[in-house]
């Protein structure tokens, strides 16, 4: 793939970033406007989970299981509280995706431009590496953050399930439906690995410079 095409696409994600960051926040101002907070939608996991025996079609027998132990939550509640998070959310996820962008385009202008290792490079590598981090590290305080604000303007008791956050401890004797948060680290191992190359970069950078001043 040229550089070209990849700084065009490049554009295309910018475009992409800053259209859906404001997309989002006008779905949450006018849900604050009506006084309810955009809609949520929230992975549940039950526990203890119903579960039916699967049986083999020939020999009748037991084969496995259908374990019913997830569900989907949808909520339109939370007030300006919740609402005030999701901006907050939208802004910090945009812009640290849209700088990230930003950099990765620079760096495409200087590879294109017949520098690559120059300091330039090595400081904006690092700083694509540590705004991965922090995206990933951000999607964990979201995880934790969000839900309970969120749950604290419903009946935590929904039919037969208690409705609980990631954090909080399963009602005794009672079957929960509990947010089912994923800790992800995919954001935080691409981060590391780009600060690695950040590392590299700066040798090469060294390397270019011992063999200029020896010519």
């Amino acid at each position: 793939m040229s550089l070209r095409t990849v700084r065009a696409l490049l554009w295309c994600a910018i475009t992409l970033v800053c259209a859906g960051s404001l997309f989002g926040l006008a779905i949450v101002a006018q849900g604050a406007a009506t006084g309810s907070a955009a809609q949520t939608t929230l992975p549940l996991r039950i526990e203890p989970a119903e579960a039916e025996p699967v049986m083999g079609r020939t020999t009748g027998r037991p084969a496995g299981q259908l374990v019913l132990d997830h569900g989907t939550l949808k909520l339109h509640t939370g007030g300006a509280a919740y609402a005030s998070l999701q901006a907050v959310d939208i802004l910090v996820t945009g812009a640290l995706w849209l700088l990230i962008l930003i950099k990765i385009l620079q760096l495409a202008n200087q590879f294109a431009s017949g520098q690559p290792f120059e300091p330039q490079s090595v400081r904006r590598l690092r700083f694509v590496g540590w705004s991965l981090i922090a995206l990933n590290v951000w999607a964990w305080i979201r995880l934790i953050a969000l839900p309970p604000v969120a749950l604290a303007g419903i009946d935590p008791v929904v039919g037969k399930y208690h409705v609980l956050p990631s954090i909080a401890a399963s009602v005794e004797g009672a079957r929960n439906a509990r947010v089912d948060s994923t800790y992800g680290i995919s954001l935080l191992a691409v981060g590391l690995l780009v600060l690695v190359l950040a590392q590299a970069f700066r040798i090469g950078a060294d390397l270019r410079e011992d063999n200029e001043a020896i010519v």
